[in-house]
């Protein structure tokens, strides 16, 4: 893929519109919406439209791939040439090997997914409420995918095809930058029993409960105390995948 130089800051912005609704119409009073919010100039649709020319020109290569419509404009592209539909591709690649059982496919498509980000999503740009939102949807859905990844983890270390120490420390690391999401408690707690440190488990478990009281004002939802219980009782299935289904699934709500 050519290096492209796209300085300005609204051109920039409407290119993000455009590859987030790849195939999409994205309609003009969207696009002046981003781009000027409520202090629209008199020459915005005019500006508008010459953001679009000059993407046709830098981006694009001649403006094939940008089709222009009454109500709007169209980004046509192919599907692996947009990061975010690549990251959605191997996510649902993922989930699908999940279903069919193989975890370590599961585990490499996670890991490939994951690998395409390099920090928060839409960084250095001039963001609208638009991009604002669909960058906070993003960020969102990414954090519930490094999840579920620690959950197909999690369920390998059963069979000593995933290290236990190892997702131990990236838990932590995840639980330093978001000490209030209660799956990575969970998570870290399983894993902790499994590596025996049962003391550690069980203060994991104490520790989820203070950060959410602290932070939210709320106990956490009933599946912490329910690993707390199975752990001094040494339950089995702590030992099993799908661990926090089996030993939580008498809670409220679902991992």
């Amino acid at each position: 893929m050519r290096p492209i130089s796209l300085t300005a800051h609204k051109p920039r912005a409407l290119l993000a519109m455009l590859l987030l609704n790849s195939g999409k119409l994205v309609l003009w009073h969207r696009m002046l919406e981003e781009l000027w919010d409520a202090a629209q100039p008199a020459s915005a649709m005019s500006n508008l439209r010459t953001y679009a020319t000059e993407l046709r020109r830098i981006v694009f290569a001649g403006g094939a791939q940008l089709v222009s419509d009454p109500d709007g404009l169209r980004l046509l592209t192919d599907r692996d040439q947009v990061d975010v539909e690549i990251f959605g591709d191997l996510c649902w690649r993922a989930k699908q090997s999940q279903v069919d059982g193989d975890l370590c496919s599961a585990e490499r498509a996670y890991e490939l997914a994951l690998g395409l980000w390099r920090g928060p999503a839409l960084t250095g740009l001039c963001r609208g409420p638009i991009l604002a939102a669909a960058a906070a949807a993003l960020d969102e859905r990414r954090l519930g995918v490094l999840e579920d990844w620690f959950d197909v983890r999690l369920d390998l270390t059963t069979t000593n095809q995933c290290s236990a120490s190892a997702l131990t420390e990236d838990l932590r690391r995840h639980l330093a930058e978001h000490p209030i999401r209660e799956r990575p408690h969970r998570q870290l707690v399983v894993t902790l029993y499994r590596l025996g440190d049962i003391a550690g488990a069980l203060h994991a478990c104490s520790g989820a409960r203070e950060v959410l009281q602290r932070s939210l004002g709320l106990d956490p939802d009933g599946r912490i105390d329910l690993l707390h219980t199975a752990i001094l009782r040494r339950d089995t299935d702590l030992l099993r995948p799908d661990v926090q289904n089996r030993v939580t699934g008498s809670a409220r709500g679902t991992v």
